[in-house]
């Protein structure tokens, strides 16, 4: 599973490393490394705390998690990049796609004194990877 999963650095999509359009290239520059079967781990501070997407761009979706509750919209200017980094992505492998990309909301999942949020959402990534549930890994 470990080929199967990457990371993108938050650095990369940072408010302060360029315009989003250079944000975007960057991003897409990452998604077109792969054969397309990967999934992409995308931590992303908007301001006051870390949320995590998670970018399939052969299937055009991405998923959504944060771990505080209450916050479940997920931040526009992060959108825009990697809307515009699938769509990069797109043209890279010659094919159309849909007009945006599917985003979806996860649940933020149980969490005890000894199970952390990162071991709840790994957790999850292991039963959707066995089941063919969750993410269609």
């Amino acid at each position: 599973m470990c080929s199967m999963v990457g990371f993108i650095d938050p650095a990369t999509v940072s408010a302060n490393s360029g315009t989003i359009a250079d944000r975007s290239r960057l991003v897409a520059g990452r998604l077109q490394k792969t054969d397309g079967e990967q999934i992409f781990m995308m931590p992303y501070n908007p301001g006051r705390h870390w949320v995590l997407l998670i970018v399939r761009a052969k299937r055009e979706t991405v998923y959504f998690l944060d771990p505080l509750p209450g916050h479940r919209v997920v931040n526009e200017e992060v959108k825009n990049i990697v809307n515009s980094a699938i769509k990069i992505y797109n043209t890279h492998i010659g094919r159309e796609g849909r007009k945006a990309p599917i985003w979806k909301t996860l649940p933020r999942g149980k969490q005890s004194r000894t199970k952390c949020r990162m071991r709840v959402l790994c957790d999850a990534l292991h039963e959707g990877h066995h089941h063919g549930s969750f993410l269609g890994v």
